[in-house]
């Protein structure tokens, strides 16, 4: 019984020496899927960020003196997007759907994408992509 003892504990402390290399890979992979997450969150904040505002001044406004009583309220939501437009164009996308998420954002700006996310998303292509 005690050599089937020391075995058993020589079995376990070598499992031990096997997890911590393990766990010292999970864990960044761990990071870096939360950050993937994160960046996505980010995009569909935006997003929504632009639908609320868009649904604001659809229900809110129908004359030029409306958007002058709401003026603050509008402000305040171009705010939020312009915050989290400023945030997207500094992230990097490192994945495909995450630079589908960027571009998605810049096509939904329109003309007035700014120079700032369409220079990250193509520096994201470059760096990420073939030959990198």
């Amino acid at each position: 019984m005690t050599g089937s003892r020391s075995s058993s504990r020589r079995a376990l402390l070598g499992a031990g020496a096997v997890l911590i290399p393990v766990a010292a890979v999970a864990v960044p992979v761990v990071q870096r899927a939360a950050e993937r997450s994160a960046f996505l969150a980010l995009c569909a904040a935006w997003h929504e960020a632009k639908d609320t505002h868009e649904q604001f001044y659809a229900d809110n406004v129908r004359t030029f003196e409306d958007e002058q009583r709401v003026a603050g309220e509008i402000d305040r939501l171009d705010n939020v997007a312009l915050r989290l437009e400023r945030e997207i164009a500094g992230a990097p996308a490192r994945t495909c759907a995450e630079m589908h998420a960027k571009a998605k954002v810049a096509e939904r700006m329109g003309e007035r994408a700014s120079e700032d996310i369409a220079h990250s998303l193509v520096a994201d292509i470059l760096r990420e992509g073939p030959g990198a």
